[in-house]
């Protein structure tokens, strides 16, 4: 089994089990909820630049790969005349797709880091495109 299957084979195992521990099935009692303040998280200016700088540099670094990926994937199907349906082509696929989904991960941090470190939507940060490239 290749690598890149084997970690989505366990990573989609995770969310699977971390979904039925986060959602209650009909027999079981909930836990209590520890109780939430309302005040604001207070996080240091340094502690968020320092976030910030981590996560550009590792957004730079899945730019990177995911343009080295397309580069090779692109090589397969005109290069190699490897069909884009082809075994390879798929693998690159899904290789490039979770590339994508890590460098959304860290852009979703930065704009975190860059709004004060609170809780923010996905959605909200999904609404402007300026936001998707760490600054």
């Amino acid at each position: 089994m290749t690598p890149s299957i084997r970690e989505f084979r366990l990573a989609w195992r995770v969310g699977r089990d971390g979904y039925r521990y986060l959602r209650p099935s009909s027999g079981t009692a909930v836990p209590d909820e520890p109780e939430r303040s309302d005040a604001p998280l207070l996080i240091s200016d340094g502690y968020l630049a320092y976030v910030r700088q981590r996560t550009r540099r590792l957004a730079r670094l899945f730019t990177m790969l995911g343009v080295a990926e397309v580069i090779w994937w692109a090589w397969l199907v005109i290069g190699a005349n490897d069909g884009l349906l082809s075994g390879q082509s798929l693998e690159c696929a899904a290789a490039l797709g979770m590339l994508v989904v890590f460098w959304l991960r860290q852009a979703f941090a930065n704009w975190q880091a860059r709004q004060g470190g609170g809780v923010t939507e996905l959605s909200t940060f999904l609404a402007s495109g300026r936001d998707l490239w760490p600054r």
